[in-house]
């Protein structure tokens, strides 16, 4: 602050010396406690007191003139900064209700998945796989609550090299996302059973079928043209 106030006020200009500063950590203080903007005389008058500079000199005219333009830049970057940490402060408010949300769903999303695979009549995990990754398996599930289809991603937390509470920040801000560009993501749970697994659970689907289901056959036929 000490140094864009020696910019800003250009000491060379104003023909000021700089013992006129000694008391500088005064003047810092005192802006801090003051409620500044571009009419807060007052204020600018008791900076230049501090400063050393003679009352109703042309130096003092310059000088709370250049002082009470930075006071009022100073009120707006304060205003900007204070601005930025409330929404900074929302944004934290809405992760911490979804972590929340998801600790208090958890138990009862255990039970609420099933597999539901595509050409058995077995409900297994093995005939339910979509894909797999370096972390874990993708499989197909049906929610019992809405009947609905969804992949389920099923995460090995030991795998991720992560905790368990970074994951369920990280499954908070995705459920925060929606948006028709971007994969749809509804929660996360953690198996208590066994080997400690996260469930990231999104719509079943593709982006061909959401965006347009008819052309669904028809991307089909052109790809095993393709690869005959």
């Amino acid at each position: 602050l000490s140094n864009e106030l020696g910019s800003a006020l250009d000491l060379q200009q104003l023909a000021l010396q700089a013992q006129r500063f000694e008391k500088i950590e005064g003047l810092i203080q005192l802006l801090g406690q003051q409620t500044v903007d571009a009419n807060n005389q007052a204020a600018a008058q008791r900076a230049a007191i501090m400063c050393g500079i003679p009352k109703g000199s042309a130096v003092e005219r310059e000088e709370l003139s250049a002082l009470g333009l930075k006071l009022d830049r100073i009120a707006e970057d304060v205003s900007t900064v204070i601005d930025q940490n409330a929404r900074q402060q929302d944004s934290l408010d809405e992760l911490k209700a979804g972590v929340q949300q998801l600790l208090a769903n958890e138990a009862a999303a255990q039970e609420r998945f099933m597999y539901d695979p595509y050409d058995s009549d077995d409900s297994d995990q093995e005939a339910s796989l979509l894909g797999e990754g370096s972390f874990g398996t993708t499989h197909r599930m049906k929610n019992k609550d809405d009947g609905r289809l969804y992949a389920v991603k099923l995460m090995k937390i030991k795998k991720t090299g992560v905790g368990v509470k970074k994951l369920r920040e990280e499954a908070a801000r995705l459920s925060m996302l929606n948006h028709p560009n971007i994969v749809r993501y509804f929660t996360a749970f953690r198996y208590k059973k066994g080997d400690p697994w996260t469930a990231h659970v999104c719509k079943a689907g593709n982006l061909i079928t959401a965006q347009n289901p008819q052309s669904a056959d028809a991307c089909a036929a052109a790809v095993v043209e393709a690869l005959a």
